[in-house]
């Protein structure tokens, strides 16, 4: 081998083998450069590539998930897919309360309709009275000539009953028989509130208004407004008499109070005040005997009751034009030019019914919409209370039940009635 190279190297080049030669060394050296350029130039980065499962689950990615992804999780279409999965179950209860309560409200739902569509049977109420024996409050329902009564825990009605013109009421406990003023038409009703049914009407005079029942006795007095003088209705079935043509004249009479006690030296009778400010004593006996008591300043008195049931001592009398209410003692006769002064209080406007409340008295002031509630003593105001609306021609209706120390008021323009339990609390 040694030797043919030596002899190719001896021999002397031919032009063609130079050729060949320079291009062996040109493509030497190009091969050369290139491969000296491939290793000068920097690496190429990998391509990207499409993350592994492992990578997915790299500590790096767990641990770092930002607050706006969580945030746009809860928002976006996908995971609502989801939720909506997870959201029934908490749905679920809260539409299940929502239906059991439903047979709860079914009562008050059905009765809704039925108080709605019922006319209400009390149309301008003036007087109202307890029965003591029910617990049930009676009712006179002036406009529609009606007789309603009602459940005394609830004021729900109980029975109506037609009775003419209606406006005054008095109840003789022990035998459970109410008696009614019917005005327009000059009698009372005898009612019989066990039966429900009117047992018998009775002439008196002109357009009664207000009626007591003495309660030992049965006896009944009505005071006449248009005739200005009290009718005498005896228990004992004797003929009615009145007291129009005796020596005292009364004018416009309005309330009266039954009691049983020795005035005038007769036994049981009733006390009557008018609108002039008259206190009179009407006793039964000696065809309806009347003495003046005494006059409280000239001014219009609108009712009243006794300050002690037990022993009637005195009565609570309730003056319009005065706006206060007095406490009369029983035996006290008018002197000629001399006004007696008796305990009074003074109230914020005009009070119409006064009742004893036993530890307290309660006034009615149409103007105000109130419950005076006032001390035995008359000497200071112990607070008020809400009642309906009374209009012009309402304040009449107050009733006491002592048996559960409840308290009803007649509300003439509110439709309505008002029960207040222990007023002197």
């Amino acid at each position: 081998m040694m030797q043919q190279i030596n002899e190719f190297l001896s021999k002397k080049p031919d032009r063609r083998s130079i050729t060949i030669l320079v291009t062996v060394l040109v493509l030497l050296c190009l091969c050369c450069l290139c491969l000296f350029f491939l290793l000068l130039r920097p690496p190429t980065p990998p391509p990207p590539t499409t993350p592994t499962a492992s990578q997915t689950l790299t500590p790096s990615l767990t641990l770092t998930p930002t607050p706006s992804a969580s945030a746009t999780e809860t928002f976006t279409p996908t995971p609502s897919l989801t939720l909506t999965s997870s959201l029934t179950p908490s749905l679920t209860p809260t539409i299940t309360p929502t239906r059991t309560k439903k047979p709860t409200l079914t009562p008050s739902m059905t009765l809704t309709p039925s108080i709605t569509n019922t006319p209400n049977p009390l149309d301008f109420p003036q007087y109202l009275a307890v029965f003591r024996r029910t617990g049930n409050v009676w009712v006179t329902s002036r406009n529609n000539s009606s007789l309603v009564e009602l459940d005394g825990r609830d004021l729900t009605v109980v029975s109506t009953m037609l009775v003419d013109s209606p406006n005054g009421i008095a109840i003789w406990q022990d035998r459970g028989l109410a008696y009614v003023t019917n005005e327009d038409y000059n009698t009372v009703t005898e009612i019989d509130l066990v039966a429900r049914r009117i047992t018998r009407r009775i002439q008196v005079e002109d357009r009664p208004f207000g009626v007591t029942v003495e309660q030992s006795t049965g006896d009944v007095f009505v005071a006449n407004r248009g005739s200005n003088d009290v009718s005498c209705i005896p228990s004992n079935g004797a003929p009615v008499t009145s007291t129009g043509d005796k020596k005292v004249v009364l004018n416009r009479p309005t309330r009266l109070v039954g009691f049983l006690d020795n005035i005038m030296d007769y036994t049981a009778g009733a006390i009557v005040v008018d609108s002039v400010g008259r206190v009179a004593a009407v006793s039964i006996i000696n065809e309806c005997s009347i003495e003046l008591i005494t006059t409280i300043n000239k001014d219009a008195l609108a009712d009243v009751d006794q300050s002690n049931p037990a022993e009637t001592t005195s009565f609570y009398v309730s003056d319009i034009d005065g706006s206060s209410v007095a406490m009369v003692p029983r035996f006290v006769y008018p002197t000629p030019g001399v006004t007696p002064a008796y305990p009074t209080i003074d109230l914020p406007r005009s009070p119409y019914a006064v009742a004893n409340f036993e530890s307290c008295v309660g006034a009615v002031v149409p103007g105000q919409n109130r419950l005076y509630i006032l001390d035995n003593d008359l000497t200071r105001i112990l607070g008020q209370k809400k009642i309906g609306n009374q209009g012009n021609n309402g304040g009449w209706g107050l009733a006491y039940n002592p048996d559960g120390d409840t308290v009803y008021v007649a509300n003439a323009a509110a439709n309505s009635v008002t029960r207040i339990q222990k007023p002197c609390q």
